[in-house]
């Protein structure tokens, strides 16, 4: 390893290592030397600009026949680590790879991510790479032999390159491939700069036959091959050939100079993020992976009706993926060892009265269980009979072993055929799942020794449940429905005989679908189907990401992808018609909290401006668990989908939609005051203030995403989103959940059997679509009452607005317009009074109109969810061609779909007729606005007619008299040659004094005027005020001092227009809504027009006409 030329900069100085890898084989110093230097560039420039920073430059030493990608990762780790002793772990790591070079950097990292020891802190602490034309997949002339001394010339390589290595450069090599998986998945948190060669190098080769040299001018990294294709990636492409990359020839002072600016701010955030402190957190131990497996009551005899118990486990996501789903029930159901045979189990008897489940098993009247009974063997429980335990206490014994399902034969009418009602027992189905999570970590291993009494009297609460049908075994019994029923036994199932396997993962993190899938389709031995299953074609093509690259705009893209099995053999064909294999994708309509959803924004936006998911702050270590998996997997490659909007699902390509999450129909309907501190401290952000005062929190709309497949004939694996529960949810808020409501019909309902993996698929599927929309009673999540509601209250207002627009007064006269009701003049309170009301009103139905806008724009998106949801389930119901519960199901979801679409269509036409009638009244105000302006410019002409008049008569006078004055004030002067008189002036001397002293007197008089504003009162004018419909005038600070503009009059030129306000954009969703425009009439032209000043406070005040000279001097 070669060491840095300025030794003489000591390890305290620096506070960060940048690691230069050169290709394989190649000089570690000389690569990286520019044409007529002697240092490399690394220490003579990049140092000089980052001085902070310490350059290892890396040598892979001498290369032997067995050396691969490995062994030189292995060396490179050990000469890191080696300089890195000294140093803290976490002081931050950068590297330049050129060439070959960048697959040992990336072989090394991988590497270490995959170490407990102290090389998982080289990984942990590196900020970023930068690839100078890495051929990351592969070279043609990199991996040709009869290219090898031409390569070894161009790149001045030290060592040949071992013949084993070569053949890993060739193109598409499944080593590179796999390195490739490898590296985007741990290089989430790193900044990545790929730097591309585009000039041709030029390389040589004998020809065999004549023997002389050719030479070729080609890529040695193609630009496909140097480009990761990594969401997080920077592509930068340079005007060099392959050697010439490591040194940017040619853009010594451009391209290189800007890398090292980006490069030094990558440093400073590495050095600031170094220093903050790390918080532990694991959220692959939180993470719980739900098991639950269909096992046949052995206990009732083994046949065509045998029911179906669900036995239901919880693992961490990292002792799934080590032991595996059956290992994980398995170690469920030996939980049950200590518990004897011979109990009796609550969950293989019916509950419902309507008929008995089986001959051999009935109810006793009264009686009691024996202690004994507990430890009672197969041969003592055929001789008495015991009556049955008590409802309650035995639901509460076996809620603490397992849930478990009892399902019969259904009947064959439709799935909504009896509206069901909840369970009202003191324990229900939910408290038996939630009782179950919390006994899955202890093993129950004391026997049972004693039950209380039994009472069979029946609850009306099982009337509304579908009824179970009468079995074939139990007609020859129906004498004996009167007898008590013998105790029923309880066989714990053998592991490994499950009909039917459920796998469910509660979050949609797409990096988390490879391996459960293969874990698995690996104890299936369906290691050919899994490589389907996640191909290119069949997953990663289906991953959509929005240009802006922001997070919510990430989402599979709705499919149903069937996968038909190789080879075809009449078997097979007959397997796939009645057992699919196939892949669904589909997004179903929920909803969340307005404060999770704030919470989770807030959350995204300090991830992504924090960079990387380490240092993890202290208040996310103590977070729910969805806001850890936010932080850590919201930069991985590839990432988590975190839930979205209905907006954020209708429009993907905004960058924004905050306005629009923000005003949501839903809850402008059921917001409502609350104490952020009331809720869980995590959900709570430091750095915001204004957490613990009143915050309106509310619904929103949701749109989620289902991931299923079915992975073979029992095995169904889902991924769907998990709310989780807040202080303000309780038990009807739980019936929205979706795999509450599943679960629940799997564990409760006794008028289901599945015969297939399809059954249960198509059973969820059924559920997604209907879960919000009708297995909810809450009022604030009936979604389309809600809309129908606000819908009605929106046109009820248009229809009292229409009605006081019928009922306003007709004015005559302008004087009348400011007089109250007794006919006296109002004040000017009274008159900003009811200025402001008319201006309310106006701005009430410009808000009724933008409001029915957002929910015909929400109802659309809505049914676009609903179209998606219909075409995908359409193409899944093409697989269950057989009569079976899964075509059943299929059915009833596009019955419930079809259903939704045409209540949505009918909202949608009834709020655009809203809609438009708001907008007519709109344009019946504007129409009455220009009416009445024009009155009132009829009557202000008049008023200037009249005073025309009354000038004309004074001109007159003016005109008649001036002559004679004028003569007669120049006669009358006592002049010398009029008087004769030798004392008096003369003539001349007159008029040079008079013009003396009159000029100046005039110019001043001239100067006054035009700078000083002189206002004229008229009583008659006074009285003319704006139009009542338009917008009231801004008020000034200092209302006194204020001189509104006057109206002028200029006979020498055309009236002024008033400009015309452009209308608001009605299409826009502003969160407050602003005043309605005012837009008035252009004035029209009349002999002696009066201009208005272009403010809004002019129409209140009247002026005289002014003179001319002022007014274009003005202008």
């Amino acid at each position: 390893m070669a060491v840095p030329n300025d030794e003489r900069r000591s390890q305290v100085e620096t506070t960060v290592d940048i690691v230069a890898v050169p290709a394989i084989g190649a000089d570690s110093e000389k690569t990286w030397i520019d044409e007529g230097a002697t240092t490399p560039w690394l220490h003579s420039e990049l140092t000089k600009h980052i001085q902070n920073a310490r350059v290892i430059l890396i040598d892979h030493g001498r290369l032997g026949p067995q050396d691969g990608l490995e062994s030189l990762a292995d060396r490179l780790l050990k000469q890191v680590l080696q300089k890195r002793q000294a140093t803290s772990p976490r002081r931050p790591i950068f590297f330049i790879c050129h060439s070959t070079g960048g697959l040992v950097a990336k072989s090394a990292l991988v590497a270490a991510s995959q170490k407990t020891s102290n090389l998982e802190s080289i990984w942990s602490s590196c900020y970023g790479i930068a690839f100078l034309a890495t051929p990351h997949f592969g070279s043609s002339y990199l991996s040709a032999p009869e290219f090898t001394n031409s390569v070894h010339h161009l790149m001045r390589l030290k060592h040949h390159i071992p013949p084993g290595m070569q053949e890993i450069f060739r193109p598409r090599h499944p080593r590179l491939i796999r390195l490739w998986s490898q590296f985007k998945s741990i290089s989430a948190d790193m900044k990545l700069w790929s730097f591309l060669e585009t000039l041709d190098s030029e390389i040589s080769i004998v020809d065999h036959e004549t023997g002389t040299a050719v030479e070729m001018h080609v890529p040695i990294t193609s630009i496909r091959s140097g480009i990761l294709d990594f969401e997080h990636e920077k592509v930068i492409p340079l005007t060099a050939d392959h050697i010439g990359t490591a040194c940017f020839r040619g853009q010594e002072l451009t391209t290189r100079l800007s890398f090292i600016n980006e490069l030094q701010s990558a440093i400073c955030m590495a050095v600031m993020l170094s220093k903050m402190n790390d918080a532990p957190m694991d959220v692959d131990q939180e993470v719980m992976i739900q098991v639950s497996g269909f096992f046949e009551d052995t206990a009732r005899g083994v046949s065509d009706e045998t029911p179906l118990k669900l036995w239901s486990t919880k693992a961490s996501l990292k002792d799934y993926l080590a032991s595996g789903p059956s290992t994980c029930l398995k170690d469920r159901l030996q939980k049950t060892n200590g518990i004897p045979p011979g109990l009796l189990d609550d969950s293989s008897i019916s509950s419902f009265d309507s008929r008995p489940t089986s001959a051999h098993i009935r109810l006793s009247i009264d009686g009691t269980v024996n202690p004994t009974a507990a430890r009672m063997t197969e041969r003592t429980r055929s001789e008495p009979i015991m009556p049955r335990p008590p409802l309650r206490e035995s639901r509460s014994f076996v809620a603490s072993l397992s849930p478990r399902i009892h399902v019969t034969e259904p009947l064959g009418d439709g799935y909504f055929g009896v509206q069901q009602e909840p369970v009202s027992d003191s324990q229900s189905p939910i408290d038996q799942a939630q009782h179950d999570a919390e006994t899955n970590n202890t093993n129950n291993d004391d026997d049972i020794t004693a039950f209380k009494h039994f009472s069979t009297s029946s609850s009306n609460r099982f009337r509304t449940f579908l009824p179970v049908p009468m079995l074939a075994r139990d007609n020859p019994d129906e004498e004996r429905a009167e007898k008590p029923r013998r105790i029923p036994r309880f066989d714990r199932p053998e592991p490994g005989s499950e009909k039917l396997l459920w796998i469910h993962v509660p979050y949609t993190h797409t990096g988390w679908v490879p391996p459960i899938l293969a874990r698995a389709c690996r104890e299936q031995d369906k290691k050919t189907f899994f490589e389907k299953l996640v191909d290119e074609e069949h997953w990663y093509s289906n991953l959509i990401r929005a240009r802006h690259l922001e997070p919510h705009a990430r989402y599979v893209r709705p499919a149903c992808i069937h996968f038909k099995q190789e080879p075809h053999t009449p078997l097979c064909d007959q397997e796939e018609e009645h057992d699919p294999r196939l892949a669904l994708y589909v997004p179903y309509l929920h909803w969340d909290t307005y404060s999770n959803l704030v919470h989770r924004r807030k959350m995204v936006e300090e991830r992504l401006k924090q960079g990387r998911f380490r240092p993890v702050p202290h208040n996310i270590s103590t977070a729910s668990l969805e806001s850890k998996l936010i932080w850590k997997l919201l930069g991985n490659e590839p990432p988590i989908h975190i839930r979205r909007t209905l907006d954020q699902f209708g429009y993907p390509n905004l960058r924004s939609t905050v306005a629009r999450d923000d005003d949501q129909m839903l809850w402008k309907r059921t917001k409502k005051k609350v104490n952020l501190g009331e809720f869980n401290s995590a959900l709570l952000v430091e750095d915001d203030s204004d957490n613990h005062g009143p915050f309106m929190d509310g619904k929103v709309l949701m749109v989620d995403q289902l991931w299923l497949w079915i992975v073979d004939e029992k095995t169904v694996v889902t991924f769907f989103p998990h709310q989780e529960a807040t202080t303000a949810e309780g038990k009807l808020y739980e019936q929205s959940n979706l795999y509450n409501s599943i679960y629940n019909e799997l564990n409760g309902d006794l008028a289901r059997r599945f015969e297939t993996a399809g059954d249960l698929a198509a059973l969820i599927v059924l559920h997604a679509a209907t879960v919000l929309l009708d297995r909810t009673l809450h009022r604030d999540l009936q979604i389309l009452r809600i809309f129908e509601e606000s819908i009605s209250i929106l046109t009820e207002s248009m229809t009292k607005s229409f009605k006081r627009f019928r009922n306003r007064g007709f004015i005559t006269r302008p004087a009348d317009f400011n007089k109250n009701a007794d006919g006296k003049p109002m004040t000017a309170a009274e008159r900003e009074e009811r200025d402001h009301e008319l201006a309310s009103r106006n701005r009430e139905d410009l808000s009724t109109l933008l409001e029915l806008r957002d929910i015909i724009d929400e109802l659309g998106t809505i049914l676009k969810l609903l179209d998606v949801q219909t075409t995908t389930i359409k193409t899944m119901s093409g697989y269950f061609e057989h009569k079976g519960y899964g075509k059943v199901f299929m059915e009833t979801s596009l019955s419930r779909l079809d259903d939704y679409r045409n209540q949505v269509l009918e909202m949608r036409e009834n709020a655009s007729l809203a809609q438009k009638a708001v907008e007519n009244l709109l344009d019946l105000k504007q129409k009455q606005a220009n009416v009445d302006e024009s009155r009132l410019a009829r009557w202000e002409a008049e008023v200037t007619q009249d005073q025309s008049r009354s000038v004309m008569v004074f001109t007159i006078f003016t005109i008649i008299f001036l002559p004679l004055s004028f003569f007669t004030s120049l006669f009358g002067i006592n002049a010398r040659e009029w008087s004769g008189e030798p004392t008096n002036l003369t003539l001349g001397q007159m008029l040079y004094i008079s013009g003396t002293t009159h000029l100046p007197i005039t110019r001043l008089s001239f100067c006054h005027s035009s700078s000083a504003q002189l206002h004229y009162p008229n009583t008659r004018l006074a009285c003319l005020k704006r139009c009542p419909y338009s917008s009231p005038p801004t008020p000034t600070p200092n209302k006194r001092k204020t001189r509104p503009n006057l109206l002028r009059n200029n006979p020498h030129r055309p009236p002024r227009r008033l400009q015309r306000t452009p209308p608001r954009n009605p299409l826009a969703r502003p969160k407050t809504y602003p005043q309605p425009p005012s837009r008035l009439p252009l004035r029209p032209r009349h002999p002696r027009p009066t201009a208005v000043a272009p403010d809004h406070a002019a129409d209140e005040h009247v002026g005289l006409p002014v003179n001319a000279g002022q007014r274009q001097r003005r202008r």
